[in-house]
């Protein structure tokens, strides 16, 4: 036998192989049952319970806040599906009252349109970004006026230890990294 005709050969039964187990791979779809068939979608009050415990674990722990980016925390807490880009859009939940959206000015709509509950949301522009009422805008950044803040040095990463600062703090508002 010839290389050209093993390959013929092994090519045929390769196919032949395939298409016998597409066959049993049918026939055994057929004794499946669908699981989803009886799923229920998760309501707006098992969001809200959700929120409820997120916060009261944020009290025993002394958490003042969790900020929800878009992606799976988001659509667990509020349902809302949300794609990441470049700008920040996303929830903030406080230990205490409702959370609040935070998006950029021209997405309210759409993000009004996709929430499940609540109705508080907080937009930011472009041009000018102010930290804690501060009235020096910063380079870079999402900050929602006058009321709070998220820059880098402020944000916290787990450890075993418990949390630690991405950055030490700066000693100004003009120098951004410690």
């Amino acid at each position: 036998m010839n290389k050209r005709d093993f390959l013929k050969l092994s090519g045929g039964l390769g196919i032949t192989a395939a298409m016998g187990g597409r066959a049993a791979a049918a026939a055994d779809s057929d004794q499946l049952q669908n699981m989803t068939s009886n799923a229920i979608p998760i309501s707006v009050s098992e969001r809200k319970t959700r929120v409820a415990k997120a916060q009261r674990l944020m009290q025993e722990s002394g958490v003042v806040a969790l900020l929800l980016e878009a992606g799976s925390a988001l659509v667990y807490f509020t349902g809302v599906r949300w794609r990441r880009s470049e700008r920040f859009t996303g929830a903030t939940i406080p230990t205490e009252g409702d959370l609040a959206f935070v998006t950029p000015y021209f997405e309210e709509p759409s993000v009004r349109e996709s929430m499940t509950f609540g109705d508080d949301v907080r937009t930011w522009h472009e041009p000018i970004n102010f930290v804690r009422g501060e009235s020096t805008p910063l380079a870079s950044g999402i900050y929602v006026f006058g009321e709070f803040g998220v820059r880098l040095e402020d944000c916290l990463h787990m450890t075993e230890d418990g949390p630690r600062l991405f950055s030490e703090l700066s000693a100004s508002i003009d120098k951004l990294f410690g």
